[in-house]
């Protein structure tokens, strides 16, 4: 770009949603398309040994800042994709060189972009294992699915813990001489980000994606970023972002 950032075209533009499959040898228990677990077993094998012909990036940090709630996240990824590592580095929270040396994710997505998956919805598959908390992601070069990979899996550990996790936004607003938070809940593309990042009576935002609300209204953030549009700001109304 004129300002010297990188502008990378990806393949795939949106979530592959119709590609996503829960491993699973009871597909009673989900509401989403499922595969067996001896078919997750054959993808993680086909997808292990296409890595070892590649050279890889590790990106480790934490989903949340709480240090009562924070999870270890890991993304791997072909080095071939560096611009999904880049943002994700972003999105997580850093963990220190003394916390890296003995770093034990809780959540992992293993990413192939380049790497096809044959006899799947546009050869594409997004496969969620629930059990191991771990991701692979085949044949798609979107970084939501690096995104809502971990995502996904630390919703399941928010509910474990009794809480909910919620498709919203946060941000602090100031009322008297208190600060509110205030979560702005809704669909994607519904103006969620939008909101949380223009300045209504001083307000401030915290974060424009997945937030826990656990028993007793405590809120827990996910995101050290946003994943937001760039084009059209007004510095006026979305300082932060501009």
């Amino acid at each position: 770009t004129e300002i010297g950032n990188l502008n990378v075209a990806t393949r795939v533009v949106s979530r592959s949603k119709l590609s996503t499959f829960i491993a699973t040898d009871d597909p009673k228990e989900h509401s989403d398309q499922t595969i067996s677990r001896a078919e997750y077993a054959r993808v993680a094998k086909l997808q292990n040994d296409y890595i070892r012909t590649r050279d890889m990036l590790v990106i480790e940090g934490y989903i949340g800042n709480d240090p009562q709630f924070r999870t270890p996240a890991r993304l791997i990824i072909e080095k071939a994709n560096a611009n999904i590592a880049a943002m994700q580095h972003i999105l997580y929270y850093p963990a220190s060189p003394e916390e890296l040396d003995e770093f034990v994710p809780a959540v992992t997505v293993i990413y192939t972009p380049n790497l096809k998956a044959e006899g799947y919805p546009e050869e594409r598959l997004i496969a969620v294992d629930l059990e191991s908390y771990t991701t692979r992601v085949l044949n798609s070069d979107y970084f939501g699915e690096s995104k809502k990979g971990g995502l996904r899996m630390w919703n399941k550990l928010v509910y474990e813990r009794g809480g909910l996790a919620l498709h919203s936004g946060c941000k602090v607003i100031p009322v008297g001489s208190e600060r509110r938070v205030a979560l702005i809940v809704g669909l994607s593309g519904t103006g969620k980000t939008t909101t949380t990042f223009t300045k209504q009576n001083d307000s401030s935002p915290v974060q424009d994606d997945f937030c826990a609300l656990m028993p007793g209204g405590k809120v827990h953030a996910t995101e050290n970023g946003c994943f937001a549009k760039t084009f059209g700001l007004n510095p006026n109304d979305e300082p932060t972002i501009y």
